[in-house]
């Protein structure tokens, strides 16, 4: 008799516990394990709780390929939703295979997961792992289905109508409640004390692992809420002029500091700092690596030189691929607008960074807008 030991994690989200029967099922090398239900005294799945089971199996499966995992319905008690973060399984042997989940399973269905170490279609040669990346792919497509709403606009979901939406049984969810106003029949309501409409019906709607979380959508209203009536009890809230020093901001975005939020305030102009967030911001993918520098960047290797320090060079640092440019001169065509009387003008900066020994992207040159006929280059 082979004895799996399984811990499994349920989210700390508010509504992320589920009082349905969980089952397991492990799929392995030589074969598989009955299925099992993880039933203990008391409740199970709690939000935030870690559970730990076992799963007897007549031998040792070897090594674990997939986990099947059974959501069906208990007694009398209606379908909901549970957010699984990951299930860790221990073989006999002690070798340890981590399956992780993070995604909401909702109503009655049994989902596989895979090991969590990552693997190309070109690493998977067994029929069952095969088989698993297609239908997991087709599932993927049949959610995640797009059209063009006009050329040049990000896509859309590809339905015709949010009742479309509601009636199709993947987009069915828990029911989200906001305040709102209820005059605007386009569904785009004001909430207290924001300056801008929610687009209520497509948080209603959408598909839970696709949108926020009731959980989370919920945390952004009442999160934005304090520092919205702060700044309109204040008068700050309607005001349309320009700010005149960054203590301003400060003293308004008052509430919610977090270390994080107060090391950005202390750190934001410090160049290890500023190369720092091209790599772990928004869109890293800006960063191209450089083995000549482009005509429209005119640096000499004197403007670099302080720098880069002795015993190096610009061109040495290119031949060894340490040059990167962050280029935004696809915004020198994007077209601009008045504000109040005044014309608006978007810069389409460049930016150079060298990777130093330390591992650190450092900001060697910026040039503001390089569409300027005498333009300014800035050196660090």
């Amino acid at each position: 008799m082979a004895v799996y030991r399984v811990r499994v994690t349920t989210g700390a989200y508010l509504g992320a516990g589920t009082l349905d029967n969980i089952s397991v099922t492990l799929v392995g090398m030589c074969g598989e394990s009955p299925k099992q239900l993880l039933d203990r005294m008391g409740r199970d799945f709690a939000p935030g709780s870690v559970q730990k089971y076992k799963v007897r199996c007549s031998a040792e499966l070897g090594e674990l390929l997939l986990l099947r995992l059974h959501k069906e319905r208990y007694a009398f008690f209606p379908k909901d939703s549970w957010y699984c973060s990951h299930i860790c399984v221990t073989a006999p042997d002690g070798t340890l295979f981590h399956f992780p989940c993070y995604q909401w399973i909702e109503g009655y269905c049994t989902i596989e997961l895979r090991p969590g170490t990552a693997r190309t279609i070109c690493q998977d040669s067994l029929p069952i792992l095969l088989d698993h990346r297609k239908r997991e792919l087709q599932a993927r497509q049949e959610c995640y289905r797009w059209k063009i709403y006009a050329p040049g606009f990000p896509g859309i979901v590809d339905v015709s109508s949010f009742e479309q939406m509601e009636s199709d049984k993947k987009f069915a969810l828990t029911r989200t409640t906001a305040c709102a106003d209820q005059d605007d029949s386009s569904g785009n309501r004001y909430l207290p004390f924001f300056p801008m409409k929610v687009d209520i019906p497509s948080l209603l709607h959408m598909e839970p692992n696709i949108r926020y979380s009731a959980t989370k959508t919920t945390s952004l209203i009442f999160n934005a809420i304090p520092p919205s009536l702060g700044m309109k009890l204040r008068g700050l809230l309607d005001r349309k002029g320009s700010w005149k020093k960054l203590d301003d901001i400060r003293n308004v975005f008052w509430c919610h500091k977090t270390f994080t939020s107060e090391y950005v305030t202390e750190h934001w102009c410090e160049d290890h700092f500023f190369g720092y967030q091209y790599l772990n911001g928004v869109n890293p993918v800006m960063l191209h690596c450089l083995s000549s520098l482009p005509s429209k960047l005119p640096v000499t290797n004197d403007m670099v030189a302080p720098s880069l320090g002795p015993g190096t060079c610009l061109q040495t640092e290119l031949e060894r691929g340490n040059i990167f440019l962050a280029d935004y001169w696809i915004l020198a065509d994007v077209p601009v607008q008045c504000l109040n009387g005044r014309q608006q003008y978007l810069a389409a900066p460049l930016c150079l960074l060298w990777l130093n020994p330390q591992g650190a992207l450092m900001p060697l040159a910026i040039q503001p807008d390089p569409r300027a006929q005498q333009p300014h280059l800035s050196a660090h």
